[in-house]
């Protein structure tokens, strides 16, 4: 694996200092680019093979939104309130981004569905969600 996206919420203390202080740590195994999630903004994926997500549910959700129809494989490391999508403990995050860089990973497929809310005619809302 030569490159991925580390991703969370950086208006949190405790998430930014996580993943800054891994920085280092990543920067010797694979070339990592860190996106803000709290902007809600469209993630380009720019060439990564993976997204690492700091932070709870949200910020996966807000990853996948983000991505689109770019998807790319998304591994949770848990540091919110929930934590049913993540997989990763932020305590062995370390030894276990060992493994996925060096391929030791399943990749499990969730359907991604898109939502509309139309009213006479107009469109309203539209909104992404995972199954």
């Amino acid at each position: 694996m030569k490159k991925i996206l580390v991703l969370g919420d950086l208006s949190k203390k405790k998430i930014h200092d996580t993943i800054f202080g891994l920085k280092p740590w990543l920067d010797k195994h694979v070339v990592a680019e860190i996106l803000d999630v709290s902007k809600g903004k469209k993630i380009e994926k720019r060439g990564a093979e993976i997204a690492v997500v700091f932070g709870g549910d949200g910020a996966i959700l807000s990853t996948c939104r983000g991505l689109g129809k770019n998807q790319i494989p998304i591994i949770g490391v848990h540091m919110g309130r929930f934590g049913f999508l993540a997989e990763l403990m932020e305590k062995n995050v370390c030894a276990s981004l060992e493994k996925i860089f060096t391929g030791k990973y399943q990749v499990h497929k969730r359907m991604l569905l898109l939502s509309r809310i139309v009213r006479a005619g107009n469109m309203i809302n539209e909104s992404m969600g995972i199954n």
